[in-house]
């Protein structure tokens, strides 16, 4: 139940603020008028009233319920960095007074869908109704190496859907319904998980209250957040800079940006090379080792290769060294990449493959996409030019045969097949080709079957085929002679200074700071950066006459929230009995 007063959002029983000690009592969400615990409708205004919130079971999609329930009794009590979400009606208090009961009833089962619809789609939990909005989470009881992200992107679907689904409301009952939308990210420890999935938890500080604060300050149809869950997803998204705003409750101005859209930046390698790389350190035998399967393919034999390693451990900055030593050369590269929250949108890597191959920019409009893949064509054969209306349509632009879009789905994913097959023979013709799918760990069915296409048709092509993925990932490739494995193993201490020291842009670092990246970054060169960077940025390093010195004590150093979200996530994928020793040696020490 949220506060009337200081607006903290407290357990569903609670009778008192948790954060003010304000005496709680429902509330219309029209109105504001006080009701009673069994009210169907306000005895003020006449607005429906749900008398009873649905469980949370009612309303979670079936596999992220097994996830929660699965795992549950290892997440009680864990501390979890999130992203809360709050989400709110604006304006609602007039929309009741121009429609009846049972319309305002259906308006707001509509606005709950899509924002619904929005959260679980990037596999955010709600967490309470308000009203006339929700509350949510990204990051607990499901840990993700990128929560804020989700959370933003979220929050622009939901603006999106839920304006579209205004426009339809002006329409149909000429009443203006919008939402404002406020995002905070900080810790929490998760409590108990009830086998209809409400959750209790403990927020750490102004978590929660943050969150609100932002969203009663957004305006009608935005998105604030503070610098908190800016700063970690500022590489993804456009936002417009608030400056410090006065909010209720804290002594002190908060700085807060407005989330505008995405940026074109999909990948964390992306974020750095806009940011400037460090020289590349310690991979030069997986160089050589990648540069000896070319070799094998430009003599006519394609070859598969699967890169591995845990998250930041370098396979993507490897693939791009690779990338770079062929700029003078004639083969070709291609690229797709499988996202985090990308496991419902079939075939997406192979979409983008697909939009690589035949240099289809993100401004195009469908004409224009329609004129490169027909100018990408004009040497095939006849036989695999037909095939080209299924590439088209997976493309979601006009296939050309208004056939493909009314055949059985199993004839189309054959047709669209037929043309991977004929994508991978016609480009491999007159020069090699290096194709990559990136972060198998997150791919989804469909892609995986068009995956074994191209696997299967690269044996007789000039190619060679780049896959990566964290352990853990069960490939179905089989035991074919043309594939190869590479693993990637965490870099050793001298290579790990080497690439602090690049990071610093500095010939010496002091012993204290030597030994805290060999103890807290074990040789993961994105754990290295991070810490290093984080080091500078909380004060406990400092730069004088070219070389950095340490100012205060190297115990007060923390982990950064974007090392702590990765290490969280990839504990979320153990199974239970390491995942519990896990929690006993968090409380033992790093001996036992």
């Amino acid at each position: 139940m949220k506060c009337s007063s200081c607006g903290h959002a407290n357990k569903a029983k609670a009778k008192f603020c948790e954060q003010c000690g304000t005496r709680l009592e429902a509330a219309c969400p029209s109105c504001g008028e006080s009701i009673g615990p069994d009210a169907r409708f306000c005895s003020s205004c006449g607005a429906a009233l749900q008398a009873e919130q649905p469980r949370p079971s009612a309303y979670t999609p079936a596999h992220l319920s097994k996830a929660i329930l699965r795992d549950r009794a290892s997440m009680e009590g864990e501390r979890r960095t999130v992203t809360v979400l709050f989400a709110d009606a604006a304006g609602f208090t007039s929309i009741s007074e121009k429609m009846d009961e049972e319309e305002v009833y259906d308006l707001m089962q509509g606005c709950s869908r899509c924002m619904m619809d929005a959260v679980h789609r990037y596999e955010g939990t709600v967490n309470q109704y308000l009203g006339d909005g929700v509350m949510a989470l990204f990051g607990a009881p499901i840990a993700h190496e990128d929560s804020a992200r989700r959370a933003i992107a979220a929050a622009l679907d939901m603006q999106e859907a839920l304006n579209e689904y205004a426009d339809e409301l002006t329409k149909k009952h000429a009443v203006s319904c919008r939402f404002r939308i406020g995002l905070n990210t900080g810790p929490v420890v998760v409590g108990s998980i009830s086998d209809d999935l409400s959750m209790d938890y403990t927020a750490i500080g102004d978590t929660v209250n943050l969150a609100s604060r932002m969203e009663e300050l957004a305006g009608h149809g935005e998105v604030y957040l503070t610098e908190t869950t800016q700063k970690i997803a500022r590489d993804y998204f456009e936002f417009e800079d608030l400056g410090a705003l006065t909010v209720k409750g804290k002594k002190e101005p908060v700085r807060a940006f407005k989330a505008l859209r995405p940026t074109s930046v999909l990948t964390r390698l992306e974020a750095s090379t806009e940011r400037g790389l460090t020289p590349y350190v310690g991979r030069e035998h997986e160089l050589n080792t990648l540069a000896g399967y070319l070799r094998q393919v430009e003599q006519g034999t394609g070859q598969v290769v699967l890169v591995s390693g845990e998250a930041g451990i370098g396979k993507s900055r490897l693939l791009l060294e690779f990338r770079k030593s062929l700029a003078h050369s004639s083969i070709r590269w291609v690229q797709g990449q499988c996202i985090s929250f990308g496991k419902s949108i079939p075939y997406l890597p192979i979409v983008d493959l697909l939009r690589r191959n035949f240099q289809v920019e993100e401004s195009h409009n469908e004409s224009e996409i329609v004129a490169k893949v027909g100018a990408g064509v004009e040497d095939w054969d006849a036989a695999s030019r037909e095939t080209v209306p299924y590439l088209k349509y997976m493309m979601n632009v006009d296939p050309g045969d208004a056939l493909i879009a009314k055949l059985d789905p199993a004839e189309r994913r054959a047709g669209f097949f037929d043309g991977l097959r004929a994508l991978v023979r016609e480009e491999s013709r007159n020069r090699p080709i290096v194709m990559v799918v990136e972060d198998l760990h997150w791919v989804d069915d469909e892609t995986e079957a068009a995956l074994q296409v191209l696997v299967d048709t690269v044996a007789s092509a000039p190619v060679l085929m780049i896959l990566t993925s964290r352990p853990g990932y069960k490939h179905t490739l089989g035991d074919r002679s043309y594939y190869s494995r590479v693993a990637l193993a965490n870099l050793p201490p001298e290579a790990g200074t080497k690439l602090a020291q690049e990071a610093l842009r500095s010939s010496e670092l002091p012993e204290e700071l030597r030994e805290l990246i060999t103890l807290k970054a074990e040789g993961n060169p994105f754990y290295i950066e991070e810490v290093t960077k984080s080091l500078v940025e909380t004060g406990v390093l400092e730069r004088k006459n070219g070389d950095y010195r340490l100012v205060r004590s190297i115990e007060e150093a923390e982990v950064p929230g974007t090392i702590q979200e990765v290490i969280l996530a990839r504990i979320d994928r153990l199974d239970r009995v390491p995942r519990e020793a896990l929690q006993f040696a968090s409380v033992i020490g790093r001996e036992f």
